[in-house]
């Protein structure tokens, strides 16, 4: 037996393994990624050797349609599964996503393959060998060009439901029922129905590939609407805001003109110090600054002033901003306003004045840079895919400031985390810093 025929019951094993390294080339990668994958690789192709060159085996794998076709999707999602789980940092549903994207490239590739055999004049082991590596090489580049690049974001696959249900039924499905009539088709081993299934099979995972990709798309598209529609927001808010901040004041203005004019006409030396106190902590706001040495987070912070002097919101600020210069200013400003605009909307709900501290922290840890902001709210909070859900009653864009600091920790491979002890809730975002 030479090396060709008892590779030759390898094919599929190595077809698989090549269409799994596909799908997780643009993906994170875990520590000593090569080192684990080589080793099951070889564990796995050593063990398919053995096996499928076991005669039994092979008569069934050759001549039960519906048990081979059953167990080819088995392994497959068995062994695609634990590919994923050892090579790369995924959760259970992306693990999955993924198994059915390398699964539908395999079988791409297997069909187009047969077909490519039949339709050639001349057979041999050297043209057979040639052939396979053609039909892998040549597929396998342009779905990670136009396929697997452009659905993997920032390193990772975001899959919705539908995403998910779409990839793992339509395509675990149509690999086993159309394996299993083409196998029955082909009775003569050169039926023309079986070439028919075989360019049906490519042109159905041809075309749930281009979904997977059209899906993200179509998100991307609403994603960036949605974002757009937030800065507009955003923007009426500050306007806002600037109204407010201009009535406050006028307001201060007046309280110093009528002071100054009460100060004049006091009659006791402790009339006037007490009112010289009151004109110096309304004066306070005017020479009140910020210097975390970063410009953008300073300018959020002296937005914000004005109306948390009004309800008694206080500030406990350490931040080394500095080290935030590696992010762009508009990402800094999103974090900082969206962060603190709900930290702010929490504290001045509680009905002690003394509760309403905001802590900030911005620090560099080892490699990642961190930012911690922690307050107290009121009652209770529901949380969604590990993000709190808005308690305003119009949610068109509340709600829309936490997932945004999220988008932006993801744009630079960081994470955020939320959690909540008692009634002091933390919000954490991490992001490693650019390495020199």
């Amino acid at each position: 037996m030479t090396f060709l025929n008892m590779w030759s019951g390898n094919r599929f094993i190595t077809e698989m393994l090549l269409a799994c390294f596909l799908v997780i080339l643009p993906h994170r990668k875990r520590e000593h990624f090569a080192g684990r994958i080589a080793v099951f690789c070889i564990a796995v192709e050593l063990i398919s050797a053995v096996v499928m060159n076991f005669a039994p085996i092979k008569e069934i794998w050759q001549n039960r349609a519906v048990i081979s076709s059953c167990t080819y999707v088995v392994v497959f999602a068995v062994l695609s599964l634990s590919f994923f789980i050892i090579g790369c940092p995924m959760t259970r549903r992306e693990a999955v996503y993924c198994s059915a994207l390398s699964l539908c490239v395999q079988h791409f590739s297997s069909s187009l393959l047969i077909v490519v055999q039949q339709m050639l004049p001349w057979r041999g082991d050297l043209i057979d060998l040639l052939t396979w590596l053609l039909t892998i090489l040549i597929p396998y580049c342009v779905f990670y060009c136009f396929c697997f690049r452009h659905i993997c974001k920032q390193g990772l696959y975001h899959i919705s439901a539908l995403n998910l249900t779409s990839a793992t039924c339509l395509i675990f499905l149509t690999s086993a029922v159309i394996s299993i009539i083409a196998k029955g088709l082909n009775v003569g081993g050169n039926s023309p129905l079986f070439l028919i299934s075989q360019i049906y099979e490519m042109l159905c995972c041809l075309f749930l590939l281009w979904l997977q990709v059209y899906q993200v798309k179509t998100v991307e598209l609403q994603r960036e609407i949605d974002f757009q529609g937030y800065l507009h927001h955003l923007r009426q808010e500050q306007l806002v805001q600037s109204h407010r901040d201009m009535d406050l004041m006028t307001h201060l203005m007046h309280e110093l003109k009528h002071q100054v004019a009460n100060m004049v006409t006091a009659g006791s030396a402790e009339a006037k110090d007490e009112l010289l106190e009151k004109i110096g902590e309304n004066l306070q706001i005017y020479d009140e600054t910020f210097n975390t040495k970063n410009e953008t987070l300073n300018m959020v912070l002296m937005e914000r002033r004005l109306f948390c002097r009004e309800n008694h919101v206080n500030w406990m600020v350490v931040a080394d901003g500095e080290r935030l210069n590696f992010l762009d200013p508009g990402d800094i400003y999103l974090i900082f306003r969206n962060a603190l605009d709900n930290a702010i909307e929490s504290v001045i709900q509680l009905d002690d004045p003394q509760r309403r501290i905001i802590d900030v922290r911005v620090y560099a840890e080892n490699s990642l840079f961190m930012i911690q902001i922690e307050n107290e709210f009121k009652g209770e909070l529901q949380f969604s895919d590990g993000l709190p859900l808005t308690t305003k009653e119009d949610r068109t864009y509340h709600g829309f400031g936490i997932k945004s600091i999220q988008q932006i920790a993801e744009k630079h491979n960081g994470q955020v985390t939320v959690r909540t002890q008692g009634h002091r809730f933390t919000l954490q975002i991490m992001i490693p810093l650019p390495q020199p």
